[in-house]
């Protein structure tokens, strides 16, 4: 299970590599993670946040990571993915969230797609 992990995780590539190497071939990956903004003007600020102060105001967090294709790139296929916007008011923004699950492919991790 990855919950509200990968976006504070300095090489979310490798941590993803880790997590298709312990789960059993077929096995599943259930994940709970923010992610970019669909929207495109909330995706650039988070792009812009994410490259100057927010992750050292918020303990590495990095808001304009996208992790859906991340996920797949390791090695995993997205069986179930639901997208929502949640956040703890009032000084929390609001953030776009996936949760969902993934089964381990059998095939060997590709290199992720750069979005």
């Amino acid at each position: 299970m990855a919950s509200l992990t990968l976006y504070s995780i300095a090489d979310v590539e490798r941590a993803l590599a880790e997590l298709h190497r312990v789960v059993q071939p077929n096995g599943e990956l259930r994940f709970f993670e923010h992610v970019a903004s669909p929207r495109r003007a909330a995706s650039a600020l988070q792009r812009a946040a994410d490259a100057t102060v927010w992750p050292d105001l918020s303990g590495g967090c990095h808001p304009g990571r996208v992790k859906g294709p991340l996920i797949e790139a390791a090695g995993f296929d997205i069986e179930r993915c639901e997208r929502f916007s949640f956040r703890i008011p009032p000084l929390d923004p609001p953030k776009t969230h996936i949760i969902g699950v993934a089964r381990r492919a059998d095939s060997a991790p590709r290199a992720p797609d750069r979005v």
